[in-house]
């Protein structure tokens, strides 16, 4: 349900994100709270809003070094492509800015992403998360 906040003439919803735009997603992912982004994730959180520097909570992450955070937005189906903007550079992917950064570790969850299926992409049609012969349990239950 949405709060609602006075704005001296009426009633209108309250915003839900920070004034940089930043959310609650950006904000698990880029603190490494990896229980927070999961719950938001299983709550319908978008993976893919970007605040008003173009960040999305996988760049966030990538910034900060937390790997478990990227991995758990890639399983969600975060999409890698996206860039960050500013005025003075072109875009930055979350694997630029992880190497800009030294994380190995997040570049290494990045490298893998690319080779093994998003849960996205092991959903049935009723919502469930299926094995494949691929994937075997653990990567399933674990994100």
């Amino acid at each position: 349900m949405a709060k609602w906040k006075w704005r001296g003439c009426c009633w209108t919803p309250a915003p839900t994100r920070h004034r940089d735009g930043l959310t609650a997603l950006m904000l698990a992912a880029a603190n490494g709270h990896v229980e927070v982004a999961r719950l938001l994730l299983n709550a319908g959180a978008d993976k893919d809003l970007q605040d008003k520097k173009g960040s999305t909570a996988l760049i966030l992450a990538a910034q900060q070094g937390h790997a478990e955070a990227a991995r758990l937005l890639l399983q969600a189906g975060a999409d890698k492509a996206l860039e960050r903007f500013n005025l003075m550079r072109k875009g930055r992917t979350a694997w630029e800015i992880a190497k800009r950064h030294g994380h190995q570790d997040v570049l290494e969850v990045l490298r893998s992403s690319q080779e093994s299926p998003t849960l996205h992409d092991l959903q049935s049609k009723d919502g469930t998360a299926q094995q494949t012969a691929a994937e075997p349990d653990e990567k399933i239950t674990r994100l």
